[in-house]
């Protein structure tokens, strides 16, 4: 046995054996005292002189390592509590909205420094490299990210929102130049974000439109890749069926036979006929547009009476139109009655089919922002009339996030359907109160716009069953959430993203879903072996 046993060092430490043990009365209960202990005369230790030569001996290592592991412990506590109180500072500095580091716009102009996205905590496993938390936005309180006075301040906390201000009580935006309005969040609920889906929570259905996916607007290359995303609804717009570009409208009956077999190929639905009904001018008046204006007898019999004929043969329950277009750079508010004795007209005719009217909201049209299209459906009171909301129609006319949460919000009631369409404001474009549609190339991805999608999505979950079974009560699904992203481009009648721009899109949307904690599907295993017949 050597010194190591005891914890004895130094040199000669390994000499000391069982005798030497014995002599100093280490291992001998009758051993006698050691006159000396290792603190000096009169120690009565029991480790006798002879130890008294090592550099340490076996009570002053057990000292020694006692006060070793006091003062670890000691720092383990003081740094224990730093951290807690570490963590809280950030827990709360991660309440407050801040910007997101500069992204450059799809036309090469320089981002707004102020995004209207918040922070709120991920419930732990949620966030991933492969589902990275949507951007972040906002300036902290006083900061000035231009230096002209337009950073904004604001605090939000996750949760639904409710308390938004009203759309006439919040500031006028320029009509020179657009700036960002300074705003400050007082009055939304100080909430938590839910990290569990309800099990009551109806999914919603994601849906696209078809001729995005397509460089050729192929009919086959259209379905091949919605059946790639694991969609499994689609809206018909612009389609080559047979070596020519057709809008739906224009497709014979042997077109839509065709349409009609490879829809049902590729397991595909149809969401709605992607019509532009309602994208005509209101009244006979020369405004310098290029709208087309048809008598509405007229336009009733034959445009509406195709657009319900497009639905039966691709077995269809729903039609997307518009709202008239009023003569350019005029108010809308005098023309709403005239627009709805006519859309009551076409939604009449629909429910006489068992159609349902889907209209959306959309830039120059009198149903141009959520509190017109409140109007024409309140006053419209057809029940087979729904509203879709399409945030990029709402921020591509210098409306920020907080705008187009509060015009989503007074069109809730007379929701079922979203396009899903995100846009970047470009400050140096000047806004005369008029969309130029042919100079719109900001869309982005609904996670990085100015749209809010987050903020709505986040609302919308506390009111998806409501919709959900109003959408089912007038015989659809349920609610859909249609992919319309036009970033490679988009103009009046239409829009593309090409097959990897869809797949960009749709994977954003899905982030956003996933962080607002609404339930979703997409194709599985099941419905592989759904189809094989299993």
């Amino acid at each position: 046995m050597t010194g190591e046993v005891f914890g004895l060092v130094g040199p000669g430490a390994d000499d000391l054996c069982l005798g030497d043990l014995a002599q100093v009365g280490i291992g001998n209960p009758g051993g006698q005292r050691g006159r000396e202990g290792l603190s000096g005369a009169g120690g009565t230790g029991g480790v006798g002189s002879r130890l008294l030569g090592k550099p340490l001996g076996v009570e002053r290592l057990l000292l020694r390592d006692s006060l070793f592991a006091f003062s670890l412990l000691l720092v383990l506590l003081v740094a224990g509590q730093s951290c807690w109180f570490l963590e809280s500072a950030l827990n709360e500095r991660n309440s407050v909205l801040r910007p997101v580091r500069r992204m450059p716009l799809l036309s090469g102009h320089e981002p707004l420094a102020t995004r209207c996205h918040t922070t709120d905590d991920i419930a732990p496993g949620r966030r991933s490299s492969s589902n990275p938390p949507p951007q972040r936005a906002w300036t902290d309180a006083g900061d000035d990210q231009h230096g002209d006075g337009r950073g904004v301040s604001g605090r939000l906390q996750a949760g639904p929102l409710q308390a938004i201000p009203p759309v006439e009580t919040m500031p006028k935006l320029s009509t020179q130049r657009f700036s960002t309005p300074r705003i400050r969040i007082r009055s939304v609920a100080k909430t938590t974000r839910p990290t569990s889906v309800p099990a009551e929570l109806p999914p919603v259905i994601l849906s696209a439109f078809s001729d995005e996916a397509a460089n050729s607007k192929s009919v086959i290359e259209q379905f091949a890749v919605l059946a790639a995303l694991g969609l499994q609804y689609y809206s018909p717009r612009f389609l080559n069926v047979t070596g020519e570009v057709k809008n739906i409208m224009k497709l014979d009956k042997a077109e839509l036979k065709t349409v009609r077999k490879l829809q049902d190929d590729y397991g595909l639905k149809v969401t709605s006929i992607g019509s532009p009904i309602g994208k005509v001018k209101l009244l006979d008046v020369d405004d310098g547009s290029h709208n087309r204006f048809v008598p509405f007898d007229k336009y009733l019999k034959d445009e509406v009476t195709t657009a319900i004929d497009r639905a039966h043969a691709l077995d269809a329950k729903m039609i997307r139109g518009f709202s008239f277009y009023h003569p350019r750079g005029t108010d809308p508010k005098p023309h709403v009655a005239k627009a709805v004795d006519q859309l009551g007209a076409i939604a009449r005719r629909c429910a006489k089919d068992g159609i349902v009217y889907a209209l959306e909201v959309e830039a120059n049209l009198i149903g141009q922002n959520g509190q017109l299209m409140a109007e024409l459906a309140r006053k419209i009171d057809e029940p087979n009339l729904i509203c879709i909301f399409d945030g990029g129609n709402i921020s591509s006319q210098n409306l920020d996030c907080l705008r187009c949460l509060a015009e989503y919000q007074v069109m809730r009631k007379h929701l079922g359907y979203f396009h899903i369409k995100d846009y970047r404001i470009d400050p140096s474009l000047e806004w005369t109160g008029v969309v130029d549609e042919e100079r719109l190339k900001n869309f982005v991805p609904a996670d990085i716009g100015d749209s809010g999608h987050e903020l709505i999505f986040r609302d919308l979950r506390e009111h998806l069953p409501q919709i959900d079974r109003r959408m089912k009560k007038l015989g659809l699904p349920g609610m859909f959430l249609e992919l319309e992203p036009h970033l490679k481009g988009g103009g009046q009648f239409g829009g593309f993203s090409g097959p990897d721009g869809l797949g960009v899109a749709c994977r954003s949307l899905c982030r956003l879903l996933d962080y607002a904690g609404i339930p979703y599907q997409l194709r599985g295993f099941e419905h592989i072996r759904e189809a094989r017949g299993f």
